[in-house]
């Protein structure tokens, strides 16, 4: 109801059985932590003058696991890759250093291959991460590319790289340069002529 200029009104607010639950992972389901929830009411978030506590009489909450470290502080720039192993659950996965490539390789990846034209590319995202980091303002767009995995050209290119196109750059960037590139400009020709032919059918009267 619309409160008058000067005038003041008692507001309730209820607290019910899903104010304070959350959902557990660890348990598979929505839970309402027992203990002392302390409540502020105030203009924003910045200006809370009232403050009182709440008991909930709730389910038990087992103690969090020291391993998770500096997440349970919530100085989560800080976390080690041991504490993002205890949040995950199981090792951290590591970079392929192999040189081996793959469609499902990220182009990160490409670092570690044989093609000094995949190297030069990665070295040029990485100056360009570097220094959008360096600026305050990280570039996602940037990070995007360089965890991409090579498969996705096709939908970032909006199929202007075909399956077997990709196919050909991996054995170009892998060491297959000559083959690669065969595949390549092969492949795109192909692609070109699919493209054409299906959009004839779709233009085609039914």
């Amino acid at each position: 109801m619309p409160v008058a200029a000067g005038e003041t009104v008692t507001v309730t607010i209820p607290f019910d059985d899903y104010t304070f639950r959350r959902y557990s992972v660890n348990e598979g389901r929505w839970v309402r932590p027992a203990g002392t929830w302390t409540v502020r009411v105030g203009r924003n978030v910045e200006d809370l003058p009232l403050e009182t506590t709440w008991e909930v009489d709730g389910d038990p909450i087992a103690p969090a696991d020291p391993a998770l470290g500096h997440y349970l502080n919530g100085t989560v720039t800080e976390t080690t890759d041991a504490e993002f192993a205890a949040l995950l659950g199981r090792p951290v996965p590591q970079a392929d250093t192999s040189g081996r490539i793959g469609p499902n390789s990220p182009v990160s990846d490409l670092a570690h291959g044989r093609s000094r034209i995949g190297r030069m590319a990665v070295k040029v995202l990485e100056r360009r991460k570097a220094k959008a980091e360096a600026s305050g303002k990280p570039d996602l767009n940037i990070l995007f590319m360089l965890n991409m995995p090579l498969r996705a050209m096709g939908k970032m290119t909006g199929g202007l790289v075909s399956a077997e196109m990709v196919d050909g750059i991996v054995d170009f960037v892998g060491g297959h340069g000559l083959r690669g590139a065969r595949t390549v400009v092969g492949g795109f020709f192909r692609n070109r002529r699919q493209d054409k032919t299906t959009q004839r059918q779709l233009d085609s009267p039914r």
